[in-house]
């Protein structure tokens, strides 16, 4: 798996439950916490990426209901 791979970025549960909080707040799409890892990953190293166009799949909207309703309400909308 490490064949052309030049690292791996690993993602704590706040830093995908804050991504959690940013792609509802910016989508109104709220997806499970291991769908918001790609965003999550790519924020950390905002400038490794700065300047590129960058896809990624956002996966697996079947969020639980206590997660579905903590994360909406967890978050001051921007004034």
């Amino acid at each position: 798996m490490r064949k052309g791979v030049s690292h791996f970025l690993r993602v704590s549960d706040d830093g995908a439950e804050a991504t959690m909080r940013l792609m509802f707040r910016t989508t109104r799409q709220l997806p499970r916490p291991s769908g918001a890892c790609a965003l999550a990953a790519t924020t950390q190293e905002k400038q490794h990426w700065q300047g590129k166009r960058v896809g990624m799949v956002m996966t697996s909207s079947n969020v639980d209901t206590g997660v579905a309703a903590a994360v909406p309400s967890s978050f001051t909308p921007p004034s």
